[in-house]
């Protein structure tokens, strides 16, 4: 009656084993994640796009991004648009700025 208490017991133990590893693994890269976190914001925002774009590519092993067919239209329709009037653009720092609110021009 005791060894099978004890089976028991280890059979229970060993059903929990997974969440406890999953919760240490989970904390761990909260940890990890909290570091890196801490580390982004010290960065100057050319360094963030750079790590951005680092870390983008290896989400897969290709860099294709699969677009549906209204972000290919819209693509499509914004390129014409810079074909049409090339000269009508604005430099990237000054459309960043104006997104952040700096220059409501």
């Amino acid at each position: 009656m005791v060894s099978g208490r004890r089976e028991s017991a280890a059979r229970s133990h060993e059903n929990r084993l997974p969440d406890v590893r999953e919760d240490v693994r989970l904390t761990v890269m909260t940890s990890a994640v909290a570091k890196i976190k801490e580390q982004f914001a010290n960065l100057s925002d050319n360094e963030r796009l750079q790590l951005l774009l680092e870390l983008w590519s290896t989400l897969s092993g290709e860099n294709d991004v699969e677009l549906t067919a209204e972000e290919k239209a819209l693509l499509d329709q914004r390129l014409a648009e810079h074909e049409a009037n090339p000269h009508d653009t604005i430099p990237a720092e000054e459309a960043i700025a104006r997104l952040r609110g700096k220059d409501r021009t």
